[in-house]
């Protein structure tokens, strides 16, 4: 309304001059009182050569300087910008009054104060001055930067909580979460670290941010988080820490040029607890030092505590999973134990070559799923003594099968097979060949064929060893006590078929015999009696 002042028109500095009437030196003086007293810093600034020509005593408490220093100082020292910007602005302001103008403004001690600006021109003394009104908002924008800052982690919580449900495992869990926090939470970079067992220190997993940062982080730390931080181990041990990362006296030494090159100005780490202990970390930096409130780490909490339940969630679905499993491998060994055992009573019986009863031997357990390869091998007695002679291979690979030929051999002296894998005398179990030390000189022929467990296992012809059965599998452990057990079964049902074929042989031998002889005897009486008269 014309001649009412409305709260953004300044107190007018009084006007003076010789010919001043008492009237309006009253009025100077209101002016003047309120010009000085007012709550509001208050500036009166020269647009030509941007110095300040009046100022009152709120602007000097809230810039720190005495009369002297303020008055004469150029604005663009209070605001930071550059001259000619500033003279440029100035100019457009003694023409039209601005609205607020929100600018950072510096004090003599440094501190950056962030301010409501409100500019407008004034008749002073017959010269067109600016007025300029500053309010003080800095604690206003903190508190909007802090909700925008808390509505966007929220969102971010929000967000993981539905990503979280499609996270099949640990990698997938730990992608989501920081790339939401950078992506919708506003971080700057974001990691997760898990403890390395026996150093407390941490290994970084996963990472997301300026690809630039991340690189030089990781870099400069090779990929892992030494426990030299007490801040780190504090978090690792207690819970949330808040860093300060350009001045933190609990980081590493090596910290300040990494901070340098990742260019952030505070961190926060939480823990990530699972099953009652510390899997990791989750690690957020920022740009903002003020970036950790109450409020955000309260927030980054709970998406630590989502992780948490998450990967509980796989590792149950896991244990679930594997006890499923072995359920199933259980019924299923019950019912291969069943056909096994069923194969060995009566897969032999009509077998009647001896090369075809070692061949199957072999290729029964093999068929069966009990072994990868089989070698089925024979006593035998030469010009130098007992050797163990391998008369029959079965596998379920065909390279497998030509290479064991050639890694495992085709014969060998018994006197070598006290540390060779194929024992003679009893059967033998080797759960893991490539520790054991009874086959140290067969480790490398071992680890080259794939072979992690042998069952060797006798077989008697009656009271006679004739030969082993050697049974080879890719699997550590393979061999079981229901294992063994079917092995033995297996050699005792060759052996007795065995005997029985050697039987045969030497019953259809010796009436091969009694004929050749009978033959000769009926040949001779007919010589004697001559011919029929």
């Amino acid at each position: 309304m014309p001649g009412r002042r409305t709260s953004t028109d300044p107190p007018v500095p009084p006007q003076g001059g010789p010919h001043a009437t008492p009237a309006k030196h009253a009025k100077n003086d209101r002016y003047r009182a309120l010009f000085d007293h007012g709550p509001q810093p208050y500036l009166v600034i020269d647009p030509r050569t941007g110095a300040v020509v009046e100022a009152n005593a709120a602007a000097r408490e809230f810039y720190g300087y005495a009369q002297s220093e303020l008055v004469g100082i150029e604005i663009w020292r209070l605001n930071g910008w550059e001259p000619d910007h500033a003279l440029e602005w100035l100019a457009r302001a003694t023409q039209t009054p601005t609205s607020a103008l929100r600018i950072p403004h510096l004090a003599s001690s440094g501190d950056t104060r962030i301010v409501e600006v409100y500019t407008g021109p004034i008749e002073l003394d017959g010269q067109t001055l600016l007025y300029s009104i500053s309010h003080d908002i800095t604690e206003r924008v903190r508190l909007e930067r802090q909700n925008e800052r808390l509505n966007r982690l929220a969102a971010a919580v929000s967000a993981l909580s539905v990503a979280l449900r499609t996270a099949v495992d640990e990698e997938g869990v730990f992608r989501e979460t920081v790339g939401l926090l950078v992506s919708v939470g506003g971080a700057a970079a974001a990691l997760v670290g898990l403890v390395e067992p026996g150093s407390r220190g941490l290994r970084i997993v996963t990472v997301d941010g300026d690809e630039k940062r991340i690189a030089a982080g990781i870099k400069a730390n090779e990929g892992f988080i030494r426990p030299s931080s007490a801040a780190l181990s504090s978090a690792i041990e207690n819970g949330r820490v808040v860093l300060h990362l350009r001045s933190d006296p609990d980081l590493p030494d090596d910290w300040p040029s990494i901070l340098s090159d990742l260019d952030v100005e505070s961190g926060a780490v939480v823990p990530i607890g699972v099953s009652e202990f510390t899997l990791g970390i989750i690690g957020v930096l920022a740009d903002d030092p003020d970036f950790f409130g109450e409020p955000e780490i309260s927030l980054f909490e709970q998406m630590a505590a989502l992780v948490a339940t998450r990967l509980g969630e796989i590792e149950q679905h896991e244990r679930e999973t594997a006890l499923a499993a072995t359920i199933e491998a259980h019924r299923s060994k019950a019912e291969l134990v069943g056909t096994l055992t069923m194969s060995i009573d009566r897969r032999f019986d009509r077998i009647s070559r001896f090369d075809n009863l070692y061949q199957e031997a072999c290729r029964v357990p093999v068929d069966l799923g009990i072994c990868a390869l089989a070698r089925f091998g024979l006593i035998e007695v030469d010009g130098k003594g007992q050797r163990m002679r391998f008369v029959a291979t079965a596998a379920d690979d065909v390279g497998l099968q030509d290479g064991a030929l050639t890694l495992l051999g085709r014969s060998m002296p018994l006197s070598t097979l006290s540390d060779l894998p194929t024992p003679v005398a009893s059967t033998t179990v080797f759960n893991d060949l490539m520790v054991d030390p009874r086959l140290r000189r067969r480790h490398a022929v071992l680890a080259a064929a794939g072979l992690n467990s042998l069952a060797a296992v006798p077989v008697f012809a009656g009271q006679r060893q004739v030969g082993s059965m050697a049974f080879y599998s890719r699997e550590v452990g393979a061999f079981g006590g229901q294992e063994v057990a079917l092995l033995d079964r297996l050699a005792v049902n060759v052996g007795h078929r065995l005997a029985i074929m050697e039987l045969e042989r030497d019953r259809r031998l010796a009436e091969k015999r009694i004929a050749r002889l009978l033959g000769a005897n009926t040949t001779n009486v007919a010589a004697e009696l001559g011919p029929e008269d």
